[in-house]
């Protein structure tokens, strides 16, 4: 909500990004049952990684999908203790919001 709310006073692609962005999460917010609403900007990620890797912490881990259980079936498993995946555990969420704010400036300007 504060990096939301942070967007106010910027040019109006950026107050534009912020408006759709808590329309979205509020609708998805009804309709999902989550209170209170936030908004999910996992979309960027992938390529926030390609550009800029030290932006992450990552893991090694095994990462399996359960298929056989009643309760559990879909569920994703992690398992720290074994390896061969590389995941994500933790993001530098300031830097990420920068780097794609910087990067939408660089393609759009002020508008």
């Amino acid at each position: 909500p504060e990096t939301i709310a942070s967007w106010e006073g910027r040019g109006p692609l950026i107050r534009s990004l912020r408006e759709a962005s808590v329309a979205f999460m509020k609708h998805r917010a009804e309709r999902d049952g989550y209170y209170p609403p936030y908004a999910f900007f996992h979309d960027v990620l992938p390529l926030a990684y390609l550009a800029d890797p030290s932006l992450f912490t990552m893991r090694e881990c095994s990462i399996s999908v359960d298929l056989h259980g009643d309760l559990t079936r879909g569920v994703t498993v992690f398992d720290m203790a074994s390896s061969g995946a590389h995941v994500a555990v933790d993001v530098d969420s300031d830097r990420v919001l920068a780097l794609a704010e910087g990067r939408i400036m660089e393609r759009f300007g002020t508008l």
